[in-house]
């Protein structure tokens, strides 16, 4: 038998040998003649992957090193996490290991990270080390971990996606433990970065994975980050254009799959409250894009796509709606024509985003655009008002806010009462769903004096609908900030014509 001993820190030793006919012998042997060894690296012996190695039969003194089990595993990163080849065949045996079970110690995904940045020149750790961290945070594992530790993990991650913006494998990797609601909402880490790395990744890759994964990705982060980093991200041509030319080719074959749905979601978010953003839509012909969207999905036969895609384009729609520039390229009649019988939509967000939309063109009354379309301009108003009337509030809120800045030119437009009420209307309905959350927001934004001035109005100078839901808003803040609300204030209503 022929022993080799490679001295390592604090006078351990890693042992190599050419052939062990009796391992567990062997080594106990070679223990008990060497009394004061501490570790014993297995790592690269033939009994690197004995289960057994895992059993005490060195003695509670000595650590061992080896592939066997993720313990022993963890033990050679530990000690090896510098070292390119032992690192490597750890990981490798880790991966295998992880693969099929997900029952894990809680500092394994640590070791991972430390050897990620230990290795950040060698992409095949980079490689080895995202496919393991997959599999450890998947599903049940993820929810093991501490949360220090995954956003660390997640920093890593961004660190290896932009050190290798060429390698698909590897950036399939790192979108795979990214594509978790675990990751992208609960896990704090820098989701502006994030964003721009995945849609460097869209512009790079046509692997329909890929896309898939960064769509989805897009689409939760862009209304995680605040509406500067948004504005940032969204008038990047290049990004846009991509985003806008996916929409193109799912359009063109009438797909309802994840893809297009992703990507309208992903256009809708981006352009929340980013005038920028909707310059950049709107420049790259988007308008004309999702209105054929609206047209072409009007008589598919799957009824829930059908709803879900004509309610993300409308959604997109009131956002470039709310940039007054803009307006002038919506205020067609072709355009009021569609979004008037969109608000007769079966589904009740459809109607609402559509009812934002022509409440925003109708407070722009002075718009040159609408020197032709006087008609349409009076029939569109009481249209609108007629619709909201008759709408009942649902039981979950439709719809989230940053904040209420953009309904005050709505609530302060006085030539369009249609305006005010549909503001009126969509504020009343959050505020009802969530008034520890948007009820502090209507001091903040400004909005609060706005329906003071409404509910004060005499019905000379408005109509019964306006003045009845500005009061009753009015009550609802009144009795939330003095503690007095109760649950019939919570209770959906609506609100008849008279």
């Amino acid at each position: 038998m022929l022993f080799n001993t490679e001295c390592t820190q604090n006078g351990h030793f890693a042992l190599q040998c050419d052939t062990f006919p009796s391992i567990f012998v062997t080594h106990r042997e070679f223990l008990n003649l060497h009394p004061k060894i501490s570790f014993v690296g297995l790592l690269l012996t033939p009994a690197a992957n004995i289960q057994d190695a895992d059993e005490p039969w060195y003695g509670d003194s000595v650590t061992i090193s080896s592939l066997a089990t993720e313990k022993l595993i963890k033990e050679s990163l530990r000690r090896y996490g510098d070292r390119f080849f032992y690192v490597q065949k750890s990981l490798v045996a880790l991966f295998q290991l992880t693969r099929e079970t997900v029952d894990h110690h809680p500092g394994t995904v640590p070791l991972i990270v430390e050897t990620m940045s230990k290795n950040i020149d060698h992409v095949t750790v980079q490689m080895a080390s995202t496919a393991c961290l997959y599999n450890l945070t998947r599903e049940e594992s993820g929810t093991r971990i501490h949360p220090d530790s995954m956003r660390l993990a997640v920093h890593h991650i961004l660190e290896s996606m932009a050190k290798y913006p060429s390698n698909e494998q590897l950036q399939r990797n790192c979108l795979l433990i990214l594509c978790t609601d675990k990751m992208l909402v609960e896990v704090n880490f820098d989701k502006y970065r994030c964003a721009k790395l995945v849609m460097e990744c869209l512009c790079k890759f046509e692997d329909t994975s890929i896309v898939r994964m960064v769509l989805a990705i897009v689409s939760i982060l862009a209304a995680r980050i605040t509406t500067e980093q948004t504005s940032s991200l969204a008038s990047n041509r290049q990004y846009m254009t991509r985003l806008l030319e996916i929409t193109r080719d799912k359009l063109m074959q009438r797909s309802t799959d994840c893809i297009m749905k992703f990507a309208l979601s992903a256009l809708w978010n981006l352009t929340d409250e980013s005038p920028v953003a909707c310059q950049t839509f709107t420049e790259l012909d988007g308008i004309s894009l999702v209105m054929d969207c609206l047209n072409k999905y009007e008589d598919i036969d799957d009824a829930e796509a059908k709803v879900q895609i004509q309610t993300k384009v409308v959604g997109l729609l009131n956002n470039i709606a709310e940039v007054k520039e803009l307006r002038e390229m919506l205020i067609t009649r072709r355009f009021i024509d569609t979004m008037r019988n969109s608000l007769k939509s079966d589904s009740s967000e459809q109607r609402y985003f559509s009812g934002g939309i022509l409440a925003n063109l109708l407070s722009d009354s002075t718009n040159a655009a609408w020197d032709d379309l006087v008609a349409e301009y009076r029939s569109t108003e009481s249209e609108v008002i007629t619709a909201i009337s008759h709408w009942y509030h649902p039981e979950t809120a439709m719809v989230a806010y940053r904040c209420f800045r953009p309904f005050i030119p709505l609530l302060n437009s006085f030539t369009s009462l249609a305006s005010q009420y549909w503001a009126l209307w969509a504020v009343h309905h959050v505020c009802t769903k969530d008034p520890t959350k948007y009820v502090p927001m209507l001091t903040r934004d400004g909005v609060y004096e706005c329906i003071v001035r409404l509910s004060m109005q005499s019905e000379d100078t408005s109509c019964s609908q306006v003045l009845e839901l500005a009061r009753n808003l009015h009550d609802f803040v009144s009795d939330f900030q003095n503690g007095s609300l109760n649950d019939q204030n919570l209770l959906p209503t609506t609100i008849e014509t008279k």
